[in-house]
């Protein structure tokens, strides 16, 4: 069929038209077709992928619920036995304790400010390097430690690494190792500071946190005000027992206070088998110079009489009143003999010192008289021990006073 012909046949063209407008449609559904499934690929795995990061974030969020959860439930144990810390050495064991309950780090430590010297010195520590030892001190200043010694903020590895400033600069380019040899390879990767108000107590520092990443500055400054609240309570405790422990009057140790002392010192001489004798003494005619001066005097010969005593005896000896003008000294390790010269000093430095109105005494001076036991030659028991010591100062007074008198086993009978 010519052209001409096919010109003729107006339908068959129609047909053709409408099979070219048929396939032409169908290609293009097709193709929408295709975009159409790609676009749903597409949002199907950006819905994957946003239900991945979901999972993630959930799970993350789960484990933050849950260590937050941890550290409540085992906060309240830590935090007993922080504010029940019997003196401020034990302060430091017990925070430490808490910080590796909190982060399980590679690394822990406490040390404690040295403000006169402006230095830290290392208290206790869990996971230290060869060669960290106990005292082992830095400067205010220096490194990680002592920038946060001196700046009072708890600091982390974020801070470290942007900070800015001279002094800041100064101390970080010290800060991965530290040149003292005493801390030399100690990983500081967070610290935070233990103040009271603006007194630095001490600092808190670890390395190589196991747990609950990413939250160890404000988790170690929350460590770090509990072991500050007990660093004060031990303060105010031991203060609170110092004075319960304390004569009024003199400011020696109280009759109560002195023959607990005298016991523990006993205990600790039976184990290391040595020595511990006491000293029982009396002021000479101490009721003649209060009637004749007047109890205000006489109180201010006590005190004086108790600071006389406290200067003449080591740190590690006791000085007690037992009661009115009645005064007892340990001497930790004094055999009879050392005791008897010690106290034969004393008596003597009592004797030559210028009381007001001593002259008027009937001894013309204040004096003592004094007995010495010695444990286990004397006894082996706390109360007769000092009944053995009475004894032989009461002998000294019959002997004329002003002299200082052995106790005797045959005192015990």
């Amino acid at each position: 069929m010519g052209a001409e012909e096919w010109s003729r046949q107006p339908g068959l063209w129609a047909f053709v038209g409408l099979i070219v407008g048929v396939l032409i449609a169908l290609g293009f559904d097709r193709i929408q077709l295709k975009k159409a499934q790609r676009l749903r690929m597409e949002e199907r795995a950006e819905a994957d992928r946003a239900l991945a990061r979901a999972k993630v974030d959930n799970e993350a969020l789960a484990k933050q619920l849950f260590e937050h959860t941890e550290v409540f439930q085992f906060l309240p144990e830590h935090l007993r036995d922080l504010l029940l810390a019997h003196g401020q050495r034990a302060v430091g064991p017990l925070a430490l304790a808490l910080v590796e309950r909190l982060f399980h780090p590679e690394q822990a430590a406490v040390f404690v400010a040295r403000p006169s010297r402006r230095k830290l010195a290392l208290a206790v520590g869990a996971g230290l390097p060869p060669g960290v030892a106990v005292g082992a001190e830095v400067d205010y200043g220096y490194g990680r430690l002592g920038w946060a010694a001196e700046s009072q903020v708890a600091i982390d590895e974020v801070d470290f690494q942007t900070a800015r400033g001279e002094k800041a600069s100064k101390a970080l380019a010290r800060a991965k190792a530290l040149e003292e040899p005493g801390l030399r390879g100690l990983r500081v990767d967070a610290v935070a500071p233990i103040l009271e108000g603006r007194e630095l107590l001490g600092v808190l520092c670890i390395g190589g946190a196991r747990t609950r990443k990413g939250q160890e500055k404000k988790l170690l400054a929350l460590a770090a005000g509990l072991a500050a609240v007990s660093f004060t309570q031990a303060t105010r405790i031991k203060a609170a027992e110092e004075a319960e422990a304390m004569d009024g009057l003199t400011g020696v140790h109280n009759k109560r206070h002195l023959l607990e002392r005298l016991q523990e010192e006993m205990r600790n001489a039976a184990r290391d088998e040595r020595n511990l004798s006491v000293l029982f003494l009396d002021l000479d005619h101490f009721e003649h110079y209060n009637r004749t001066n007047g109890h205000l005097a006489g109180d201010e010969v006590l005190r004086k009489l108790a600071q006389m005593l406290k200067g003449a005896v080591r740190d590690t000896d006791v000085v007690g009143r037992v009661g009115g003008e009645e005064f007892a000294i340990v001497y930790v390790g004094a055999n009879k003999e050392l005791a008897m010269r010690l106290a034969e000093s004393l008596r003597q430095s009592i004797e030559a010192f210028p009381f007001p109105n001593r002259q008027h005494q009937p001894l013309g001076a204040i004096t003592i008289s004094g007995g010495v036991a010695t444990f286990p030659d004397d006894s082996k028991k706390g109360e007769v021990l000092l009944r053995c010591a009475d004894q032989a100062l009461y002998e000294a007074k019959a002997a004329g006073r002003n002299r200082i008198f052995p106790g005797e086993p045959d005192f015990l009978a």
